[in-house]
């Protein structure tokens, strides 16, 4: 079976979604790590137009991230 670049993305996701979802995160933590998914979504639709947006962008997921694990148990 093949699978895209895209598709193994939105696996990866949902896959870490899911083990997100069991660990003991506060309601902001939740909705920024949401946040993030959603912005990782454009990333990868905006990936073949414009390679130095994407990565800026992928930049501000990161930082995104690590906010909501910060607010982990808040």
């Amino acid at each position: 079976m093949k699978i895209t670049k895209t598709e193994l993305r939105k696996l990866i996701i949902e896959e870490r979604t899911k083990i997100l979802n069991k660990s003991p995160l506060s309601p902001v933590g939740r909705e920024i790590l949401s946040i993030k998914d959603a912005l990782r979504d454009i990333v990868v639709g905006v990936e073949s137009f414009d390679e130095e947006l994407a990565r800026d962008l992928q930049l501000q997921i990161d930082r995104l991230r690590e906010l909501g694990y910060k607010a982990k148990g808040k």
